[in-house]
């Protein structure tokens, strides 16, 4: 990711340059600047960047593709322009090379706008084939144009000039290439607002501003050289049309990726080791299992941390209860590679944020070190304070030397803290510990943000699609048909491909069913659905029920044991009243509201609706809805 924004910082800068070169060379005529392709090369190079940029931030082959082409578009037209002007003479090349120049400026700015159509879309995902059709009158036009020769229908030459240059006059098809060329940028620009209006509308300036800069171009384009503004002397039309279309591709990004694009920038390290090793593990793999259990690891910190960002958006402090559920089901998936873990816990106090995060990360660090020198075999924990102070302590059993002793130094002196490693020949001992009132966050901290819906939205998606997968792993070694069966390999290995997928795009599951969703995470993990009754019409209340319905799902699985989700709606002239039931083993003891059961009534108390949960005799989760709302 840092690869990516340098270049696209560089490609930026290729591009302004350029602009500015061709300003000097027209301002003050340098006549080496006629012979050496100094401008088309640097745009060249920039139009190269932007590519290299886009692929190392997108892993959407369809998305990559179109770039591709729209950046190839782009080269091949400053290529004409150089050697139609400055490098031949003939002029029958001079008029093929003119025609040439049609197949980039008609068909650039659609390449642009399916890549934009593909933002925020599941990789496996395909635009319906009506959209395809919009390309047709493109490459109509252009064929018009290059085979102009045989019947003068863009260009007609006065007679006794056929075929000159600086002779001709504009016939239908050029002008039904102008319209389409136009139509197509329209159609760039509407689907960007439209994204911002969707997802970013305090953002959408930004789109506004380029689009005024563009009209303000086009406005002035036909003034003579001498009033004309710097901008329409550094750029030409051509030039112009690429840096436009590239602005208003990054901005498209800027207006759906939001949230979930800081999270992935976050988590860049763990989504890639994640990626890497469900796309080279293979169903036939002898040690497929013990691949996804790794894969489980990372997927676990890439959901406890990104709900801890969002956390940390919202507010100033992050619940000591929250960074012990981060390091619970961390080593409960540890578990799973029966590797023994232990932890004690004794911080459940509102900590700042960026200390959470922290020590979050700390642990992190330090168990993938110890996964992948391959020897772990033992994991203990104790996190807690003493005499005024916040003592975090880890041994690792075997490895050693997997953290170094100047550890994120300066994140380690921001806390007033001090952090020491060492390790013996069975055991690698890692100790941080701070003054506790630096840990604690200010309790008179109001929320920060105050796209709250928005920040509990994206916290209810991760934990949905991160969960399913996890889930999903879970069931398949419980069940012992599926071990070595390659087909439930395959469709184990499709589900994790997804998560990682719908991780990077923000909004690919705004269009779904929410009930197919729930259908999608209960056939995950063979959990049947047994719904009755009738159900509020409203889209925020079925995204609540769906909610509901998945964390049940998850709950039934994991902690009940059960093998069907019944959800039971009753409808009176007042309200409804849906009931959460399982088939499962009832609760032991009182049912704690955390992690997506305390996401669950965040979400209920923002509509207005009332939750209840009995754990005795049974597990009833239940909503009370009035009906008027609903």
């Amino acid at each position: 990711m840092k690869r990516a924004r340098t270049e696209l910082i560089i490609a930026l800068f290729l591009g302004i340059l350029s602009g500015i070169i061709r300003w000097i060379d027209k301002e003050f005529s340098i006549e080496w600047l006629n012979y050496v392709p100094v401008t088309t090369v640097t745009f060249i190079l920039a139009f190269i960047l932007w590519m290299d940029s886009v692929k190392n931030r997108f892993y959407h082959k369809n998305i990559r593709r179109l770039i591709y082409i729209a950046g190839s578009l782009m080269s091949l037209w400053m290529i004409i322009r150089y050697i139609k002007y400055d490098i031949v003479d003939d002029v029958n090349v001079i008029r093929i090379l003119w025609y040439i120049f049609y197949i980039p400026m008609i068909l650039l700015p659609v390449m642009v706008f399916y890549a934009i159509l593909y933002i925020g879309r599941l990789e496996k995902s395909s635009l319906s084939r009506n959209w395809f059709l919009l390309v047709l009158p493109g490459v109509l036009v252009v064929l018009g144009v290059l085979t102009n020769d045989f019947h003068h229908l863009a260009f007609s030459f006065p007679k006794g000039n056929l075929y000159a240059n600086d002779i001709y006059n504009y016939e239908i098809i050029y002008y039904l290439a102008m319209i389409i060329m136009g139509l197509y940028i329209v159609m760039v620009l509407i689907q960007v607002f439209r994204k911002f209006l969707k997802n970013n509308k305090q953002l959408i300036i930004i789109p506004t501003l380029i689009s005024l800069l563009a009209l303000y171009y086009c406005i002035t384009y036909s003034q003579s050289w001498e009033i004309r503004p710097l901008i329409g002397k550094m750029y030409a039309l051509p030039d112009f049309i690429c840096i436009f279309l590239i602005l208003f591709w990054e901005s498209a990004i800027a207006g759906v990726y939001g949230i979930r694009k800081q999270l992935a920038v976050n988590l860049e390290p763990q989504l890639g080791k994640l990626e890497k090793l469900l796309k080279s593990v293979s169903v036939k793999d002898e040690d497929f299992d013990l691949i996804m259990k790794l894969a489980a690891i990372l997927n676990v910190y890439i959901k406890r941390k990104s709900n801890m960002l969002l956390l940390s958006l919202e507010q100033n402090e992050i619940k000591g209860e929250e960074l012990e559920l981060a390091f619970a089901e961390s080593l409960e998936y540890l578990n799973l590679m029966d590797i023994s873990e232990h932890m004690e816990y004794d911080l459940r106090l509102p900590l700042r944020s960026d200390l959470a995060l922290f020590l979050f990360g700390l642990y992190e660090d330090a168990l993938e070190a110890a996964i992948l020198d391959g020897k772990l075999n033992a994991l203990y924990l104790s996190v807690g304070k003493t005499d005024g102070k916040l003592i975090y302590y880890m041994e690792i059993g075997l490895p050693k030397e997997l953290l170094p002793a100047n550890y994120k130094k300066r994140d380690v002196m921001a806390f007033d803290g001090n952090l020491a490693v060492d390790y013996d020949e069975e055991c690698e001992f890692i100790k941080y510990e701070m003054p506790l009132k630096n840990a604690l966050s200010n309790k008179d901290s109001e929320a920060k943000n105050k796209s709250f819906n928005k920040l509990l939205n994206t916290r209810q998606i991760i934990h949905d699609d991160t969960g399913k997968a996890l889930l999903s792993l879970r069931a398949y070694l419980s069940d012992p048909n599926a071990s070595g069966n390659e087909k439930a390999r395959q469709e184990l290995l499709e589900i994790w491909l997804e998560e990682v997928d719908i991780f990077k795009n923000e909004n690919v599951r705004e269009n779904a069913d929410v009930m197919d969703k729930v259908t999608d995470a209960a056939n995950a993990v063979g959990i049947s659905l047994q719904i009755e009754g009738d159900f509020p019409k409203d889209e925020d209340y079925k995204k609540l029920i769906a909610q509901a319905a998945r964390e049940c799902i998850t709950n039934t699985f994991k902690h009940a044991n059960g093998s069907i989700l019944y959800i039971k709606s009753k409808k009176t002239n007042v309200r409804y009243t849906i009931e959460f039931t399982n088939d499962g083993e009832p609760p032991t003891q009182i049912v704690t509201e955390t992690g997506g059961l305390k996401s669950l009534r965040e979400s209920a108390e923002l509509l207005g609706v009332k939750m209840d949960i009995k754990w005795n005799p049974r597990f009833v989760l239940m909503f009370t809805i009035d009906r008027l709302k609903g």
